[in-house]
């Protein structure tokens, strides 16, 4: 199974890697040692003039004065994502990360999958699924002691989740985290 300790990390690296295709759903399940994401995205529709161009072909061509159906405007996919490919991912992705001092934006899917990996791992819990739209996030998972958990979250929610995170850890920076430990 894929690290529970990781999911933030690894959540993010697939967010970055699905950025390209702008899914507007999607929903993650935990196979074997495996991430599985299944989603859908927009079609990328033509540019006005290309759907005239096609108009003119079609009726010179065919002859027919009654346009046929649009195609279908939606292409699901599904990826999979082994440990492997997480951490080539992530490497990638480092050098973007490094370049930036800000934090990052919470309406990128690399973010608000990274925030879905932080609900998880702050509570010791076990991923199960994650589904999100462009408006809301849904995180299922088992907890420390094996109960099943549910927490939906609207976009301005992880917003503050993030801020608080990010504070924290800023008020933790170059602390000793052995500090007060019995050697």
């Amino acid at each position: 199974m894929a690290d529970p300790s990781t999911y933030d990390r690894a959540l993010r690296a697939i967010g970055q890697d699905l950025s390209d295709i702008n899914p507007e759903s999607i929903e993650i399940t935990i196979e074997g040692d495996a991430f599985v994401v299944r989603g859908r995205t927009a079609h990328t529709p033509a540019t006005r003039e290309e759907n005239a161009l096609k108009k003119t072909w079609h009726k010179l061509v065919s002859r027919e004065s009654q346009p046929k159906p649009p195609a279908a405007s939606h292409i699901t996919f599904t990826r999979r994502y082994g440990q492997f490919e997480i951490d080539r991912l992530d490497e990638k992705g480092k050098t973007h990360r490094l370049d930036s001092d800000k934090t990052p934006d919470i309406h990128t899917l690399a973010e608000i999958l990274r925030a879905a990996g932080r609900i998880v791992n702050e509570k010791g819990g076990t991923l199960v699924r994650i589904s999100t739209d462009r408006h809301k996030l849904k995180v299922q998972f088992r907890d420390a002691q094996g109960n099943m958990q549910a927490e939906e979250h609207i976009l301005f929610a992880l917003y503050k989740m993030q801020q608080d995170f990010y504070a924290r850890r800023a008020a933790n920076k170059g602390s000793d985290v052995w500090e007060g430990r019995e050697k």
